[in-house]
């Protein structure tokens, strides 16, 4: 199944769970959620969880959606949530999460959850206004979580909390852990990726562009950005023929749900 060109917003729920805006819930396998927008939901903008003990939920993909101040409420989600018994072989890549707290609520771009097996996040922008950018309540082996090539901002401190763990500095969580490496290179960037925040009624981050519209990042943002991601196809994964707005993918894409090109 695929789920796409969606938006979902403003869900509410009045317990501590739901309210989100998208998901593929228990026992789904072999499905798509791409080019959907997500925002200001209580729940998370998108999940990935299964309840059933079996091997039901796997080979699912996460790609190009943007995610715009969602958990709103449920501060245990985030924007890109994945948790459950045995989700395995999920693939998270090219998607763009911006979290700002709401009052008290500070979700987390990322959150992850056991158990978890094969899971790829790779080349996404996630970006919050305040502590933690990715939060992991296990401490994944690269062999259960592969974490490469993602963009981790927050304006006023680095923080991801990682198992018991909690770190202020992208080079020292690469180190303790494996992450956000590629061979002998370091992948993943704590650059600035040059998002401004609109109003919820615009439908979500302003690419620099007027509303919810393709825009120009500034050419500094494309190169670092860029320079910190990893060449899917050369990992064996086909990124798929569009970004979010339906520029094709020339070569090798960068980060986030739009491809970046830097000037020339």
């Amino acid at each position: 199944m695929t789920l796409q060109k969606n938006v979902s917003y403003g869900n509410r729920t009045g317990a501590q769970v739901d309210g989100g805006g998208f998901g593929l819930d228990n026992n789904v396998s072999h499905s798509v959620m791409q080019y959907n927008l997500a925002y200001g939901n209580d729940g998370a903008g998108f999940l990935a969880y299964s309840a059933a003990a079996n091997s039901a939920h796997t080979e699912n993909t996460i790609r190009y959606n943007i995610s715009h101040d969602d958990s709103r409420k449920l501060q245990q989600y985030g924007g890109i949530v994945t948790l459950g018994s045995r989700v395995t072989d999920l693939a998270i890549y090219h998607n763009t999460v911006l979290i700002t707290a709401n009052g008290p609520v500070r979700a987390p771009a990322l959150r992850l959850e056991p158990s978890l097996g094969s899971v790829t996040v790779r080349n996404n922008v996630f970006v919050t206004d305040g502590p933690p950018v990715v939060a992991s309540t296990s401490a994944f082996l690269p062999s259960d979580v592969t974490m490469q090539g993602n963009d981790y901002y927050n304006p006023h401190g680095w923080s991801l909390l990682w198992g018991g763990g909690s770190y202020t500095d992208l080079a020292a969580w690469r180190v303790a852990t494996g992450q956000e490496t590629l061979g002998a290179r370091a992948t993943g960037t704590d650059a600035d990726p040059c998002l401004t925040q609109v109003p919820l009624s615009a439908a979500g981050p302003n690419l620099h562009g007027a509303g919810p519209t393709r825009g120009a990042l500034a050419s500094q943002c494309a190169a670092t950005l860029t320079g910190g991601a990893v060449n899917l196809r050369n990992l064996g994964v086909n990124p798929g023929p569009v970004d979010y707005f339906g520029a094709p993918l020339n070569g090798s894409p960068g980060v986030g749900a739009v491809q970046l090109v830097p000037a020339a």
